[in-house]
C-alpha cells in the first residue's frame, strides 16, 4: 500500500469509528470505499492516457510515444 492510499484507509477507519457501525459493516464499507477508490483512480489514468495519445496525435508524434504535449 502506498502512503497516501494507507492514510487514506486511516482516516476512512477513524472516520467509521466515531460513527455506530458494527465491525462487519465497517469491513464492508471501508472494502467498498476502497475499491471504489481504485476503480476512479483506474478510469483517471485511462482519460488521461487517452488525451496524451490524442495531443500526441494532433502534433505529428506516432500515437503511444510518450511525448507530453
Amino acid at each position: 500500500m502506498t502512503p497516501v492510499a494507507l492514510t487514506r484507509r486511516i482516516r476512512t477507519l477513524k472516520m467509521l469509528s466515531r460513527t455506530a457501525l458494527t465491525p462487519q459493516l465497517q469491513a464492508v464499507y471501508s472494502a467498498r470505499v476502497e475499491l471504489a477508490w481504485m476503480h476512479a483512480r483506474r478510469q483517471g489514468k485511462l482519460a488521461w492516457q487517452r488525451s496524451q495519445a490524442r495531443a500526441n496525435a494532433s502534433a505529428g508524434y506516432p500515437y503511444g510515444s510518450s511525448y507530453a504535449v
